[in-house]
Formats: C-alpha cells, sequence, structure tokens
C-alpha cells in the first residue's frame, strides 16, 4: 500500500511512538500496564480517530478486573513486547506484543495485539479482557467481530481465537474476554486480536477475507 512501511518504533518519556508512514501511534508506559495504542493518526480519517483507545490488555481473577503489573518493554523486530510478571492478584505472567500490518487488497492497515500467557501453577483457567474504547460500537451480526468509528474500524481475535474468546459491547466500546479453559504449569497459550482500519465502511466479507490475511502470518517468538 503506498505510503506504507514496516513499523519502526521509538521511545519518548516511555512512551513507545509507532511510525508505519501513513500509519502512527502510541504506547503509553509507566504505571498503565496493560496500556493499548492510542493518539492513532491515519490519513483519511477525521480527527476524533486519536481519540481512541485500541486493544488494552486487563486481568481478571473471580470476576474482578486487575490491573497487570508494571513490566520490562524492549523491541524484537518490528514488536513492542511487555512483560508482565505475575502477582497475587493475577497468577500469570503475561507477555504483549504490538505491531501493525498492512491490509493492500482493504486499503486499510491492522494493529495487532499477539497474548502470550504462562502460569507456574499446576493448572489454570486464565481469563483476560482486551478492551477498545471507540464510538458507536456495535458487534457485526453473529460474527466474533465489533465495529465501530462509523463502522470504518472493527475489533476481532484471529479466527483460530474466536472460540474462546466472549463479548460484551456497549455504545463506547467493547471488551473481548479471552479465557482459554486450562492452562497447566509450563505451557504456552498464546492468541492473536486485531484491530482493522479501512478507509470505507466495513462489511462482513470484508473483515473476514482480512481477518483470513491476518492469520497466514507467523506467530512473533514468543518466551
Amino acid at each position: 500500500m503506498d505510503g506504507f512501511r514496516g513499523p519502526c518504533w521509538d521511545w519518548c518519556d516511555g512512551v513507545a511512538l509507532l511510525d508505519a508512514g501513513l500509519l502512527r501511534a502510541r504506547v503509553a508506559g509507566g504505571e498503565e500496564g496493560g496500556a493499548g495504542f492510542s493518539d492513532i493518526r491515519w490519513p483519511g480519517t477525521d480527527p476524533s480517530l486519536a481519540k481512541l483507545q485500541l486493544l488494552s490488555v486487563i486481568g481478571s481473577t473471580k470476576g474482578a478486573e486487575v490491573r497487570l503489573p508494571k513490566g520490562d518493554a524492549y523491541l524484537r523486530g518490528t514488536d513492542l513486547v511487555r512483560t508482565h510478571p505475575s502477582s497475587p492478584g493475577f497468577a500469570y505472567r503475561c507477555q504483549t506484543y504490538r505491531s501493525c500490518r498492512a491490509l493492500p487488497r482493504l486499503g486499510g492497515v491492522a494493529l495487532t495485539l499477539t497474548l502470550s500467557l504462562q502460569t507456574n501453577r499446576l493448572d489454570g483457567s486464565p481469563r483476560v479482557a482486551v478492551r477498545s474504547l471507540l464510538d458507536d460500537a456495535h458487534q457485526l451480526g453473529d460474527a466474533p467481530v465489533v465495529l465501530g468509528h462509523s463502522d470504518r474500524v472493527a475489533i476481532a481475535p484471529l479466527p483460530d481465537d474466536a472460540a474462546e474468546t466472549s463479548f460484551a459491547v456497549d455504545r463506547s466500546g467493547a471488551t473481548l474476554w479471552f479465557a482459554p479453559p486450562f492452562l497447566e504449569k509450563g505451557v504456552i497459550r498464546r492468541a492473536q486480536f486485531v484491530a482493522i482500519l479501512a478507509p470505507a465502511p466495513l462489511v462482513a466479507e470484508t473483515v473476514q477475507a482480512a481477518l483470513v490475511e491476518l492469520a497466514t502470518a507467523p506467530l512473533p517468538l514468543t518466551t
């Protein structure tokens, strides 16, 4: 896609800045352990896109939300990686990998999030919220997809993770609850989520085609 290039990251006062040519965004650091993409800039979008917050990560224990502990951050290839240790409130080590990809057929881009979960317990059932704040959010029919921002933003798990993801949607945004039924000590469970940005309103067929395209990319090398 003209004007889009491989993502580069930079740092400014603890904030990670994403620069992919046409697409720019930021990921806050500091005590905001699971902060997502914000201050998004992309040609052809109105200024309100910059107010969206996409793909934040929050833990959950016994029905109560738990902010992830502040984690170390570093770059691996084109991914911004954060490692959040387990804590008394959330017994899972969580790594997040953030990047972006061009979607030439759609004329759009995708912000990407890969989760990697581990536990030191003999077994467990993690529950993680992937939250996005966007206006006019609504589910796309019966599909595991949330549309918003005049239907030009779609939030979804990749197809292999849809069965273990449930949705809570209101007009201000969406929470995708990722809850694999079982995770044992020594096992790494990975899942991928995306925010698709399009120049025109999205429909089921275009979203599905984009998700299939994104699913062909290899997973980041997680640890």
